[in-house]
């Protein structure tokens, strides 16, 4: 009996590859055979790779890096990407299932062009501009620096893995933050391979690491959002969490009896049409025109009721002047 050995990814935390106890399966939709079998982490490798890269931020090899510097950098890891093209575009057809055309032109071709993209505008974008001048309570100047805010968590999709991945790391490393990516549990092989060529190309240790594992376990957003220390991220994704507490995915409506409503839930808003369209015709009276307003509801039209309106200080005079 012939024995197929598949190959194995570990995760990427530090620069370092790091393995675990645990290992997921990596099965090929189209025929589902395993292509490879990839380390599975946990909360605690989410705190490890986040510790990581909070210290190569506070290292600065990439945070304080010019703009031209990471610009360079950047364009080295898209042309070794580029080269690696063929290898990218089996990972991606082995775990996500498309076809080789689609594969090829969208999933990769796409995502190495917008890297090339973000490369770019890590030169081209005005980090600092000048503020409007101000004349109050004394003529000054000042000056807007915008500057990397530490660590971003990245949690993607199975649909289109490296694109998707690369539009979060893309801007957030033109920047010059540090990232932590949890692929989705099925597809994560592309963005594991991405990231090894850029440590390869000169992109600093714990600027760019991916832990795959479970969504409940790795990516839950309250894990990435509070140990990345970004509070606003967490409010975000704070009805996310509840639905999920709830056992209900982003794509079900569940009892909204039962719980609140989540930010990507189909919830019923108030039609803020009403207010304009009383807004409008307010208006309209006022300057005494004679237009008319559908109604959206019931497709009927209405006409405005002419009112002509004489200044408040013409008024007043009339007021003394006799009748004729």
């Amino acid at each position: 009996m012939t024995t197929v050995t598949v190959p194995h990814h570990p995760m990427l935390i530090g620069g370092q590859s790091i393995d675990s106890d645990r290992r997921m399966e990596i099965v090929d939709p189209g025929d589902e055979r395993l292509v490879a079998t990839v380390a599975e982490g946990d909360a605690s490798h989410i705190d490890a790779a986040v510790a990581t890269a909070k210290a190569a931020f506070e290292r600065g090899a990439w945070s304080r890096a010019t703009p031209q510097d990471r610009a360079e950098v950047m364009r080295r890891i898209a042309a070794a990407a580029l080269q690696a093209s063929d290898e990218l575009i089996e990972l991606e057809m082995a775990c996500n299932g498309a076809t080789i055309r689609l594969a090829t032109g969208f999933h990769i071709g796409y995502a190495l062009s917008h890297f090339s993209y973000f490369a770019d505008l890590a030169e081209s974008y005005a980090w600092q501009r000048p503020a409007p001048v101000e004349t109050f309570p004394v003529l000054s100047q000042s000056v807007v620096h915008r500057e990397p805010i530490g660590v971003v968590g990245a949690i993607t999709p199975w649909n289109f893995p490296l694109l998707l991945a690369i539009w979060k790391v893309g801007p957030a490393l033109a920047a010059g933050n540090s990232v932590v990516v949890k692929p989705d549990e099925h597809t994560p092989l592309s963005i594991l391979e991405f990231a090894r060529i850029a440590q390869r190309c000169g992109l600093p240790p714990g600027v760019l690491n991916v832990v795959p594992g479970e969504g409940h376990v790795a990516g839950a957003p309250t894990r990435i959002a509070s140990r990345c220390g970004q509070d606003r991220v967490h409010r975000l994704h704070r009805g996310r969490t509840r639905n999920h507490a709830a056992g209900v995915g982003h794509g079900q409506t569940g009892n909204p009896r039962t719980r609140r409503q989540g930010p990507f839930d189909r919830a019923r808003r108030r039609r803020p049409r009403a207010g304009r369209r009383r807004g409008a015709l307010w208006l309209l009276r006022l300057l005494g025109s004679d237009l008319r307003i559908r109604n959206s509801r019931t497709g009927s039209r209405r006409a405005t009721r002419r009112v002509r309106r004489t200044p408040r200080r013409a008024r007043e005079n009339d007021r003394g002047r006799p009748d004729p």
